[in-house]
């Protein structure tokens, strides 16, 4: 996912704010720290929020 925001030129800010979810949630998505229980539809969100829907 790091890889991706940064080729994309993205700060974590940025993603987060495209993607409506906070940046700590970007920074745990980042590092593997999430819960399953609402992990599918915030990474669509992620998703989404670069160009062209896909990661």
């Amino acid at each position: 996912m790091c890889e991706s925001r940064t080729n994309e030129g993205l700060s974590q800010r940025e993603l987060a704010k495209r993607a409506q979810v906070s940046v700590l949630w970007i920074q745990r998505l980042e590092t593997s720290r999430l819960h399953t229980n609402y992990l599918i539809r915030r990474l669509d969100q992620v998703a989404r929020a670069f160009r062209g829907g896909i990661l």
